[in-house]
């Protein structure tokens, strides 16, 4: 609960380079909506307006938030040292965090976006530390904080920004994907039926298959604290 600070950072890579849609003005959109951006949207989406709807007030996008970038890497962070692919997003963050260590102070920050193209082998299109965990960085040491890694590409307007953006944000506030159990014609099977599991199959949820829906009941009221007994 409280204010969420963001550092959203944008990233180009040595052969993959962000979409020209995809600038720090436009990620000021996303985070904090029309009133900092001249990229605008109608209806005016954003992870702010989402959380304090969702939330009834008691979370929100800081207003100390910051969009850095885009920054140039050194790598592609898609190879092992012998060549073989991999999704290297751990090593991209460290080269994140090195990059921008003498202009940021991160212990101001408690989520970090970093906002990446396409690399050949990261195939998701976004994805994230649930919940925060110590890192550290040369000139500001330990901090405490949580990472999303989103995909430029699947940002192709506000909508879908806010919509990806609420859902790995999720994963950073504690929380798993929005699943579903499905019985076919039956609503609620037979006691100790499983049914068919579908990690993301929650459609009114972003934490399902990332949407504008809110995080559901559950999530807000045992993990986010925005459903209090007696007061909501």
């Amino acid at each position: 609960t409280g204010p969420q600070s963001i550092l959203t950072v944008l990233v180009n890579l040595p052969s993959y380079k962000l979409p020209g849609g995809v600038t720090p003005d436009f990620m000021r959109g996303v985070i904090f909506g029309n009133s900092a951006s001249s990229s605008t949207s109608s209806p005016d989406w954003s992870v702010d307006d989402f959380w304090q709807q969702a939330s009834d007030g008691r979370t929100w996008v800081d207003s100390g938030s910051t969009v850095v970038g885009p920054i140039q890497l050194s790598s592609d962070f898609n190879k092992t040292s012998t060549g073989a692919s991999i999704c290297d997003n751990y090593g991209l963050r460290d080269a994140v965090i090195a990059a921008i260590d003498g202009q940021v102070d991160f212990r101001n920050y408690s989520r970090i976006q970093i906002i990446m193209p396409a690399n050949g082998a990261c195939s998701w299109a976004g994805t994230a530390n649930v919940g925060c965990r110590t890192m550290s960085s040369p000139g500001d040491g330990s901090f405490y904080a949580s990472v999303a890694w989103q995909r430029a590409e699947s940002m192709t307007s506000r909508a879908s920004a806010v919509q990806l953006s609420t859902h790995e944000l999720g994963h950073n506030l504690s929380l798993s994907h929005a699943g579903s159990r499905d019985f076919g014609s039956e609503a609620v099977g037979a006691p100790g039926a499983t049914g068919t599991l579908s990690e993301y199959g929650d459609p009114f949820s972003t934490m399902g298959s990332w949407n504008f829906g809110f995080y559901a009941a559950s999530h807000a009221a045992n993990q986010l604290n925005w459903l209090s007994g007696g007061a909501n």
